[in-house]
């Protein structure tokens, strides 16, 4: 009897451990599953914060650009919160081919009298994020300190995407509003652009998705220029409102130009559509004032 009641009490003492250990177990693997989660998310203390106040800055994290001339140059990757006002000067981004870059455009205005206003040197891909009520707005001189690098007043050697429910402004008093060597995509916001030469040239391609594009005055509109890269050279808008005024053509492109949403207003001198491969227009896209 007494060996059957120790053996009693020893099943219940072990089954009473492993109960535990497995809640104990549990509750643990629970929680470093939300702490997990918690990191993954985006915080604010991440975006680094970049206030301009004439020809200078205050930067909340001054390792993440180098200063060059009247050039910020920014050289880690990850998003910068611009905000004030910088009256001559430029914003250079600057990292691996491999690394993104985000610009929140917090009420920001970038004038440089010699260059481009931003200049993408290097990135796989630069976002202008506009905040929601906010006027951001970059202007370029009208003669450029050096002809043989960038001819626009946002200028990127790699794609360029514009987001947000804010509004930009863009001055192109040089040559080009916007231009890319690669793609340009627009998402959403409001972005009004008058250019000496083209408003909006992606060479290898621009797209528009949504958001509310007004070109008050240029030579060509929506321009996409490559012809030796496969697959290249198309303008593409599935949406949004695109307004052009334009001195030449309203839309040039190589490989092809697709309308099938939106709505587009053109007031063209030249070409509306200037497109030596196919051209495809859904019924009702496509106004000409």
């Amino acid at each position: 009897m007494k060996f059957r009641f120790f053996l009693l009490i020893a099943s219940f003492i072990l089954v009473s451990a492993l109960l535990l250990a497995s809640c104990m177990s549990s509750g643990t693997s629970t929680e470093t599953g939300n702490t997990s989660q918690e990191t993954s998310k985006p915080v604010t203390s991440d975006v680094i914060r970049i206030e301009f106040s004439g020809t200078g800055y205050t930067i909340s994290n001054a390792s993440a650009c180098i200063e060059e001339g009247k050039s910020l140059v920014l050289t880690k990757a990850g998003t910068y919160s611009l905000s004030g006002e910088l009256t001559d000067g430029q914003v250079v981004v600057r990292v691996s081919k491999d690394e993104e870059v985000t610009l929140e455009l917090n009420n920001v205005s970038i004038t440089c009298s010699t260059s481009s206003a931003i200049s993408v040197e290097s990135a796989d891909k630069v976002t202008l994020f506009s905040v929601a009520g906010t006027t951001n707005t970059f202007t370029d001189g009208t003669s450029y300190s050096s002809t043989t690098g960038p001819n626009a007043c946002i200028h990127s050697k790699d794609d360029l995407t514009f987001e947000g429910n804010g509004t930009i402004i863009i001055h192109g008093n040089y040559n080009h509003a916007v231009k890319s060597n690669n793609d340009i995509k627009i998402k959403s916001g409001a972005i009004q652009l008058d250019a000496v030469g083209n408003a909006i040239r992606g060479n290898d391609s621009v797209t528009i998705t949504g958001g509310t594009v007004n070109v008050t005055s240029c030579k060509d509109g929506l321009k996409a220029s490559t012809t030796d890269k496969e697959g290249k050279g198309f303008v593409l808008i599935e949406g949004g409102s695109v307004t052009l005024t334009c001195s030449d053509d309203a839309i040039q492109a190589i490989l092809s130009v697709t309308i099938s949403g939106g709505l587009v207003t053109v007031s063209a001198q030249g070409d509306v559509v200037n497109c030596t491969g196919t051209v495809d227009i859904a019924q009702g896209c496509l106004v000409q004032k």
